[in-house]
């Protein structure tokens, strides 16, 4: 017999050897050997009969008694062993053979110490056959036999495990681990044989009865298999793993009141037990319970870090308290431990597409793709990842499919959905989500897609409708109060939508999206520090919300603060490297600052990484005409017509590029065959881009039938007749203009054509008119900012500054407090009636557009003529000069600020350049003011 039981007739033959020694010690001294001898039999009785506890009492015993014990040593390090503490058990061995022991005795114990260290090549070195005596060979045997599954060469570890049986037939330990082996790699029932020949043997053996235990619960259910741990617990009440067995069966069985008395017992008997700690976070985060389940995890103290459902609860927590890089880490390291593991790899691309790396998706979830066995929710990931790429077509292929799996789910057929809107498709969108509406009145998904897919076409009120019905049927529930707070959005409607926003967030404090849009709420009346006080208080919660990041860039420009809107893009892009949202809106921020170089590299790097994604080669092409270079934007947008054919916009943009570089013949040729696509195409921007075309190369009769030909498309629409007066009013046919606009009105009279009707009066110096038509669009269309602003900006013309102040501020009130256009009218209104409100007003225009040439003249202006600060007005007006050289009436008001400044010949070097325009604003104040200065 070897093994375990062989061990101690090893320890005892050494202790007789041991006490023929000629040693002379004092009595005191020999009465403590003599305890530590006593302590030393009873403790290995004790562990031969499976009770490791009192057997670690009595090691403890015995070394305190003789701390240089070699035995008492070996003796401790067989306990760690049997409790699974390698460290422990590898520095008793080691001081062992420091006090004389002999080291090849022990090298089948360093074995399984190095071997719980995960050390696997210094653990198969110590349990080398050639080193190890025959009668610990079977013992080493076992322990290469774990190496070697450990190391994932199944057929290296059967060999050694029955070389351990054939070694010691009658060893349980042995059978065991052959037994264990079976039934991991072969069935739950393969080592049923080794396992009742272990418990024939040793009908109490804990190792066997543990092993008997998993086979009943795989084959028989869980709860057949906890009379089998109770037999174990009654053998030895304190076996630490057969309570972590029973504990998490009982767990599994929704015990949870047994199964914390389980792992309370183990951590009393081993604090901090980094298997008890995991077992009960898996208890805390069934109940929801998140940050406590996580903090249980920290205390393990990485020592799972090998053990792969350790590392996916860390993941799934990670996830759901929003650290989602943590979950990208802990779930990447589950797939590369486990890469057959389906369950890890869509967990693992769950993660992946909240962080918005789409294409890293689509390559963790291959391999199932690739063996045909994808579920829905596989799938359903799928779609997703190619929706993000913008890749519609196999999105809907793949949400289909997942449709098709799972057709009693509505969540996918809601999914689906939203791909078919993302292709322009809302009707197709809102008959399915109809569909599942009929069959489930009640289903969110379904009523939060039905508002969002009328909010995409305008329809606030229908949207606003559904967002009700969430609230009816989920009253608790937040996302109800913020998509109503959406649609009121969409209304105009701010001070309901922030009673909506503050709804969600009564339900839900930590609910990102609505405190976003609460946000959004307060700066667009004109509450801009409340507005970022709210989005840096998401931040605080989860500092990976990238939406609130974009969101404070937004507040920055509004401000005026272009170099803190960047450098929140770049913190977003830095959280989110693979997120293209992110990316896009930093080269846009960089195209907007004129940093052309960075933006040319961004757009590089972007098209590099997402270089089939249509947004982002639109994007490249854009960069490169904003940075002059025609021929390269050209190539972009032909790589975008190629990636996708059958939409109308990038042929409008490749021929818009040709017409830019003079080539009319390419740019026609272009634009007509967008007008040969079919299916559900909007092609009156292709009819008005060729008409633009042809006038402005003196094609007037091909114009005008191109004109002929869409009224006839487009009976309903007035657009041919509004593209009719734009080409008059450029031509210097104001009157012309006014006829073709009146067309338009007598078809359908939209802003647009009041607008454009309004504009034309105006140029026919016919003021009352265009208040008239401004009046009679405003009376029917009572929340239309844009046409309460253009009456008040022809009051402006009349010099009516009271009737002009009176609409601008009440456009304030309403929520108007971020347009720079109305503060500027504002001030300048003020100013003009002598207000001293003029100032402050214009310096809240400029913080709000600190690159526009007009409102810097505004500024600068008022500034100067209330003796505010003439040199800082000065200063402003040699800026807005220098943005805008042509413009006569910046250059007088220069010449004001010069001469404000005591610099003369400057104000008239101005005077001159102004007065060589020949009309303009204030030409007959500048010519007064040459001649004083002359005089």
């Amino acid at each position: 017999m070897t093994g375990y039981r062989a061990l101690r007739r090893t320890f005892r033959t050494v202790l007789a050897l041991g006490l023929l020694s000629p040693l002379a010690a004092a009595p005191a001294f020999a009465d403590k050997r003599a305890d530590s001898k006593a302590a030393f039999e009873r403790g290995l009785g004790l562990l031969d009969k499976g009770d490791v506890r009192a057997a670690r009492i009595e090691s403890m015993k015995a070394l305190q008694a003789n701390p240089s014990s070699a035995m008492a040593r070996v003796l401790s390090a067989r306990v760690f062993l049997e409790i699974g503490n390698g460290v422990a058990a590898q520095t008793e061995l080691e001081k062992a053979t420091a006090a004389g022991f002999p080291r090849e005795k022990v090298r089948h114990l360093l074995a399984h110490a190095l071997l719980l260290q995960n050390q696997l090549p210094k653990a198969l070195k110590e349990a080398d056959p050639a080193l190890v005596p025959d009668q610990f060979a079977s013992y080493a045997a076992r322990m290469r036999g774990r190496v070697q599954v450990a190391q994932q060469q199944p057929d290296r570890a059967k060999g050694e495990f029955e070389l351990a049986v054939s070694l010691a037939p009658d060893s349980p330990d042995a059978l065991v681990d052959l037994g264990r082996y079976k039934m991991l790699a072969e069935d739950p029932t393969g080592g049923r044989p080794e396992v009742d020949r272990a418990l024939e043997l040793e009908p109490t053996n804990i190792r066997a009865l543990l092993l008997k235990g998993d086979m009943v619960r795989a084959t028989d259910g869980l709860e057949k298999s906890i009379p089998v741990f109770t037999q174990a617990l009654q053998v030895d009440p304190n076996n630490v793993e057969a309570l972590l067995e029973r504990a998490g069966t009982l767990g599994d069985l929704r015990r949870e009141a047994e199964a914390r008395a389980d792992l309370k017992k183990v951590l009393g008997l081993i604090p901090d037990h980094p298997l008890a700690l995991y077992l009960e976070a898996v208890l805390e985060s069934r109940s929801g319970r998140y940050a406590k389940a996580n903090a249980l995890m920290t205390r393990t103290k990485g020592m799972l870090n090998s053990y792969a459902p350790a590392l996916m609860l860390q993941g799934m927590l990670a996830y759901q308290l929003g650290n989602i890089q943590q979950a990208d880490d802990f779930l990447g390291k589950v797939v590369a431990q486990v890469p057959t593991s389906e369950l890890a790899r869509k967990l693992h691309a769950a993660v992946q597409l909240r962080k918005g790396d789409a294409q890293s998706v689509i390559n963790t979830l291959k391999p199932i793709i690739d063996s045909n066995r994808a579920d829905a929710r596989t799938m359903a990931l799928l779609g997703s990842a190619y929706a993000r790429q913008g890749k519609f077509a196999e999105s809907q292929k793949a949400l289909e499919a997942a449709a098709a799996a799972a057709p009693k789910e509505p969540a996918l057929k809601t999914q689906l959905a939203m791909t078919r809107v993302a292709q322009g498709d809302n009707a197709g969108a809102t008959a399915m989500l109809a569909q599942i509406l009929k069959a489930d009145p009640k289903s969110m998904q379904a009523l939060m897609m039905v508002s969002l897919v009328n909010m995409r076409q305008s329809k606030y009120k229908e949207a606003a409708a559904s967002a009700e019905q969430i609230i009816k049927n989920y009253p608790n529930q937040p996302i109800g109060y913020n998509l109503r707070g959406a649609a009121q959005l969409g209304m105009n409607d701010n001070k309901s939508a922030e009673a909506s926003f503050r709804a969600a967030l009564a339900k839900k404090p930590d609910f990102a999206e609505a405190r976003r849009n609460l946000a959004q709420v307060l700066i667009a009346t004109g509450r801009p520090a409340e507005g970022r006080k709210q989005l840096l208080q998401v931040l605080t919660t989860n500092r990976s919300d990238t939406a609130a990041m974009a969101a404070l860039a937004e507040v920055a420009r509004v401000r005026g603060a272009p170099n803190e809107r960047i450098n929140w893009l770049k913190q977003a892009v830095g959280t989110q490297p693979k997120a293209i949202g992110p990316r896009i809106a930093l080269t846009q921020a960089y195209l907007q600052n004129n940093q052309m170089n960075k933006a040319l590299v961004e757009a590089a790097a972007l098209e590099r990484e997402f270089p089939e994604n249509p947004t982002v080669i639109e994007l490249s092409g854009v960069t490169f005409l904003s940075a002059r270079q025609p021929a390269k934007a050209e190539s972009a947008f032909n790589r975008l017509v190629t990636a996708a054919p059958g939409d109308a916009g990038p042929r409008i943009l490749l021929a818009r590029t040709q017409a830019l570089q003079n080539r009319i013949d390419d740019a026609r040729k272009t634009y007509q065959q967008a007008l040969t696509l079919t299916g559900q195409q909007d092609v009156i921007p292709v009819y008005v881009d060729l008409v633009a075309l042809e006038a402005r190369n003196n094609n007037m009769p091909g114009a005008m039938a191109l004109l002929g030909k869409m009224r006839t498309l487009y009976p309903k629409l007035n657009i041919a007749d509004q593209v009719l007066g734009d080409l008059r009013l450029n031509a210097g046919d104001a009157a012309g203009a006014v006829a073709a606009y009146q067309a338009a009105r007598k078809v359908k009279f939209d802003q647009s054509t009041a607008m454009r009707l309004s504009a034309a009066y105006i140029r026919l110096k016919q003021p009352q008119s265009a208040l008239d038509t401004l009046g009679a669009f405003s009376k029917a269309n009572p929340r239309d900012r844009l046409a309460q602003a253009g009456i008040a900006d022809i009051n402006i013309q009349l010099g009516r500054h009271k009737e002009a102040i009176a609409i601008y501020e009440k456009l304030r009130r309403e929520g108007a407090r971020t347009d720079s256009s109305i503060a500027n009218n504002l001030a300048w209104s003020y100013h003009q009636l002598g207000d001293k409100r003029a100032v402050p007003t214009a310096m809240e225009a400029l913080r709000l557009a600190p690159r526009n040439a007009a409102i810097i003249d505004t500024t600068g202006i008022v500034l100067v003529e209330t003796k505010t600060d003439v040199k800082k007005g000065l200063v402003l007006l040699q800026s807005a000069a220098r943005l805008s050289p042509r413009d006569p009436n910046i250059r007088y008001h220069l010449a004001v600020a010069f001469r404000a400044n005591d610099k003369d010949a400057d104000a008239l070097r101005e005077l001159n350049l102004a007065l060589k325009a020949p009309r303009f604003e204030n030409r007959a104040k500048a010519v007064q003011l040459a001649a004083k200065l002359r005089g």
